[in-house]
């Protein structure tokens, strides 16, 4: 991994991608770097990881304002569309290798990850694997399979 700078374009685009729920790891993505580069950038630009946490904070409160809001004026197909996306949406900055690096990778790490993480893609950044190295390790495991296929 080498040391990567960001544009403020690219800042702006990857704020506007955390804002619309994306995560790190897609919101990333839409910017042609990859998570563990930007997690590098944000532990060591406390201003701008400020700026993502900040922005994601204020999306998440505003989901929950446009849902009251819906409920209030009894729209409630808006508002069941409103929860479904609040479901969805990625409320934390998923770092790389967050949980643990993917050599010390275990049944239970796999399991936080997934809670924590949403989505498989985000589950991954937190242990440090790509997606399609989290589904090749769950795949590979018949009790982990079977535990996230009825979990």
């Amino acid at each position: 991994m080498g040391n990567i700078t960001l544009q403020d374009t690219d800042k702006k685009a990857f704020i506007a991608g955390l804002r619309a729920g994306l995560g790190l790891t897609n919101s990333a993505q839409t910017i042609l770097q990859s998570p563990k580069d930007i997690s590098a950038v944000l532990k060591s630009d406390k201003e701008f990881r400020k700026e993502c946490e900040e922005a994601i904070s204020y999306a998440a409160k505003m989901l929950l304002v446009m849902g009251e809001q819906f409920l209030q004026e009894q729209k409630l197909g808006k508002w069941r569309q409103n929860n479904e996306y609040i479901k969805k949406f990625i409320s934390r900055l998923n770092l790389w290798e967050e949980i643990c690096t993917s050599e010390q990778v275990d049944d239970s790490k796999i399991i936080d990850a997934i809670n924590t993480g949403k989505e498989m893609q985000e589950a991954a950044t937190l242990i440090g694997m790509s997606s399609m190295e989290m589904e090749r390790y769950i795949f590979s495991n018949p009790v982990l399979k079977v535990y996230l296929n009825t979990a």
